[in-house]
């Protein structure tokens, strides 16, 4: 409550941090983040299909949106970003617009 935190995760704003003065959520499409999962895995030697990655991804989503605890959901106050196709930097652009107050 004393202190300024950015944090990010798939139950901060609905359970963490419910009473976050912003909040944000950043959602691509399912092709997008597996081909962006497959760059990260790449990266550590594994090989996975796309195909892989997009059934991966799947299941966590389902599982996360449907746990008894902290499920994942988007809360009602949150500004929705589409990250599909966009750097770190054009969402860090976004988040900070709408902080400043610009229309996103």
């Amino acid at each position: 409550a004393n202190h300024s935190v950015i944090m990010d995760g798939r139950d901060i704003a609905s359970v963490v941090l419910p009473k976050a003065q912003y909040k944000f959520y950043l959602d691509a499409s399912i092709t997008e983040r597996a081909m962006r999962r497959m760059k990260e895995l790449a990266a550590k030697g594994i090989d996975k299909s796309l195909d892989e990655a997009k059934a991966d991804i799947a299941a966590r989503d389902y599982n996360d949106t449907h746990r008894d605890a902290g499920p994942l959901v988007c809360t009602e106050n949150a500004v929705i970003i589409d990250t599909t196709g966009k750097s770190i930097s054009e969402v860090c652009g976004a988040i900070m617009a709408h902080i400043k107050g610009v229309p996103l």
